[in-house]
């Protein structure tokens, strides 16, 4: 059960499957969604990699602090079945730039 009532919905994905592995919001309420995805029109903005380069690709995404928008939006993978390891829950590992680190808010 949730003790907090839902701040933000939204919808992230392409036309095929994508499976959101875990979510941190930083202090600034940014979010950060990884997970993965088979979709080939995954949605990216200023990516490391634009494209899926295999079956099943990892992809880090960044929400800004309404959810509303991406500021930045990547696949990561070669030309195999990738799978994120793990929920993003060592907020050591996520990318920041001059921002407190991120808490952890859900992991699925």
């Amino acid at each position: 059960m949730f003790t907090t009532p839902l701040e933000r919905a939204t919808y992230l994905g392409g036309t095929d499957l994508d499976v959101g592995h875990g979510i941190v919001v930083d202090a600034v309420r940014n979010s950060y969604i990884v997970g993965g995805t088979f979709s080939t029109d995954f949605p990216t903005a200023n990516p490391l990699q634009a494209i899926n380069a295999g079956d099943e690709d990892v992809f880090l995404t960044k929400l800004n602090r309404t959810g509303k928008a991406l500021v930045f939006s990547t696949y990561l993978g070669g030309s195999s079945l990738m799978s994120p390891a793990g929920s993003p829950s060592d907020p050591a590992a996520m990318p920041t730039s001059r921002e407190p680190p991120p808490r952890q808010i859900s992991p699925w």
